[in-house]
């Protein structure tokens, strides 16, 4: 959550220099977020179906929405 606190931070704070340090964190941590979202649509649909199925047989086949939503539980379920 160092997201949500970074955007808090910059809103209640009156030093400028500290408002716009917490700024830049909360931009590169969606940023950093918003490119792992994307590698994961791109290459998450291959890695599971050709390497996490072969590891544990019991899994389904995995569509690309399927890697991404999980991926969004995880982040929003395990505190960063």
């Amino acid at each position: 959550m160092s997201l949500v606190n970074s955007v808090m931070s910059s809103v209640v704070n009156v030093n400028d220099e500290v408002k716009d340090h917490h700024w830049n964190n909360a931009l590169s941590s969606l940023l950093a977020m918003l490119v792992l979202i994307v590698l994961n649509g791109l290459l998450g649909e291959y890695l599971w179906n050709n390497f996490a199925k072969r590891l544990v047989p019991a899994l389904g086949k995995a569509r690309w929405q399927d890697t991404v939503m999980l991926q969004v539980l995880l982040y929003l379920l395990l505190p960063q």
